[in-house]
């Protein structure tokens, strides 16, 4: 396969242990095409990366989260998110 614009490589390598029951070292890599690829693909092959580099699932979940819903996202843009979800943003439902 010859490399494209659209072609992602990763690789993680995680260091082996000092002691003698400790994993050698061990290198992962991903290579994917992602041409005309969805968002949701891409954010799929960065799970299986995040769960490689030992995250859990509740902490990529969490992770995607915050990158929806923060301060540096309007109102608007994350209420628009939170309605395809079928969620409710909390701070819209306060009451002074």
């Amino acid at each position: 396969m010859t490399p494209t614009d659209s072609d992602l490589r990763i690789t993680l390598i995680t260091s082996g242990g000092p002691g003698l029951d400790d994993p050698n070292t061990c290198t992962t890599t991903w290579s994917v095409s992602m041409e005309d690829s969805t968002v949701h693909a891409w954010m799929q092959v960065f799970e299986q990366v995040l769960r490689a580099g030992g995250f859990s699932d509740r902490n990529i979940m969490r992770g995607a989260c915050q990158l929806a819903f923060n301060e540096r996202r309007t109102t608007d843009d994350m209420k628009a998110v939170a309605d395809d979800y079928g969620l409710t943003l909390q701070e819209l439902t306060l009451t002074p």
